[in-house]
């Protein structure tokens, strides 16, 4: 699951509970799969295509990935 808004060009990765953004933002607990003009972060099932990963959502999942 990935989150998105309408009026930017970026996505976002989620934290386990989807609540928040990886980079600390709130998400709407609504999923849309669709293009919608909405302004707040929403779930979305769908990698959003032509949008670009959040870079702190980037940075946040890397050192996730890194053994302590």
């Amino acid at each position: 699951m990935f989150a998105k808004s309408s009026d930017k060009e970026n996505y976002h990765l989620l934290q386990p509970d989807e609540e928040r953004t990886l980079c600390g933002c709130e998400v709407a607990p609504i999923i849309i799969d669709r293009q919608v003009g909405v302004s707040a972060l929403h779930l979305t099932k769908i990698r959003p295509l032509g949008y670009e990963l959040c870079e702190a959502c980037a940075r946040a999942a890397s050192e996730q990935q890194q053994p302590a």
